[in-house]
């Protein structure tokens, strides 16, 4: 191999690997925000539930 094929195919390498984490960050971004998102609807369930001990079910009115 070459050394201009060795740089060629390093620089690719480079790439693909900046290309992987940065997909990596957005969809980890993604996630979290998910997360925040369930975590708040947990909340308002538990919050439900701590307000009607007796009932039966929660109705789900803030989706």
């Amino acid at each position: 191999m070459s050394i201009k094929q060795f740089v060629n195919t390093s620089n690719m390498g480079i790439f693909a690997l900046i290309a992987i984490l940065v997909l990596a960050f957005i969809i980890f971004n993604h996630l979290k925000d998910q997360l925040k998102v369930v975590h708040k609807f947990n909340k308002n369930i538990e919050q439900d539930l701590v307000s009607y001990p007796n009932a039966e079910f929660a109705v789900i009115s803030d989706l």
